[in-house]
């Protein structure tokens, strides 16, 4: 699973952690060209997590 971490959150103070986690999924879909299976590899959740999300 991804972890945030104080790098990741770095100058999002205000934001909710659903908020987080979205800009990175969206980040990592956008990199791996919205290849949803890559992309939940990478983030180590499972596709039907990813979709959830």
């Amino acid at each position: 699973m991804f972890h945030i971490n104080q790098h990741t959150c770095k100058g999002v103070k205000n934001h909710t952690i659903q908020e987080i986690e979205k800009n990175i999924i969206l980040n990592r879909l956008y990199k791996y060209d919205w290849n949803k299976t890559r992309t939940a590899a990478n983030l180590g959740i499972g596709v039907t997590t990813l979709w959830r999300k």
